[in-house]
C-alpha cells in the first residue's frame, strides 16, 4: 500500500502460478472471488498457470467515532486452464472486473462490502455468470 496523502492511498496485490503439468483441481489457482477478480464467483473458473493482478485506489472518510474506507478498484486475471489442454477444447481465460467498497472498523471488528461488475473477459462458461457480485465480510481481530 503506497499512503499518497493523510486519506488517501494506492494498492497493488499481484498472485501468481505456474504449473509444469496438469494439476489435481486442490491444486489449481482460483480466478473469481473476494481474494482474486471480484467480478466473478470464486467457484467458476481455476487454472493450472496464472496471474490476479488487483488495483485498489481509497480514501479515509472524515466520519467520527468509526474508521471509514471507500475504495474503487479494478481487477483483472489472465490464465491456461490446463498445462496439456484437451484437444479442440478452449484453454485461455481472461477476467476482468471493476466496481466500488467500503470497510467499517470498530475496536477489534471490521465489516467490510464491496460491489463488483464484469467489464471483460473470455472464459467457457462466462454467459452463465452474473454481471455483478457483492461480497461482505465481518472479521475480528484479538
Amino acid at each position: 500500500m503506497q499512503q499518497l496523502t493523510r486519506s488517501t492511498y494506492l494498492q497493488a496485490d499481484v498472485s501468481a502460478q505456474y504449473a509444469f503439468k496438469n494439476l489435481d483441481s486442490s491444486a489449481r489457482m482460483v480466478m473469481g472471488g473476494p481474494s482474486a477478480v471480484r467480478a466473478f464467483s470464486s467457484d467458476f473458473v481455476s487454472v493450472d498457470t496464472g496471474i490476479v493482478v488487483r488495483a485498489t485506489a481509497g480514501w479515509r472518510l472524515p466520519v467520527p467515532v468509526v474508521p471509514v474506507n471507500a475504495y474503487v478498484f479494478y481487477d483483472v486475471g489472465t490464465g491456461v486452464l490446463r498445462h496439456d489442454p484437451f484437444q479442440g477444447q478452449p484453454n485461455n481465460v481472461n477476467l476482468q472486473g471493476m466496481g466500488i467498497g467500503v470497510d467499517v472498523t470498530w475496536r477489534s471488528v471490521t465489516a467490510s462490502v464491496s460491489l463488483a461488475k464484469r467489464v471483460g473477459g473470455s472464459a467457457p462458461g462466462l454467459g452463465s455468470q452474473p454481471q455483478t457480485w457483492t461480497w461482505a465480510s465481518l472479521s475480528y481481530s484479538f
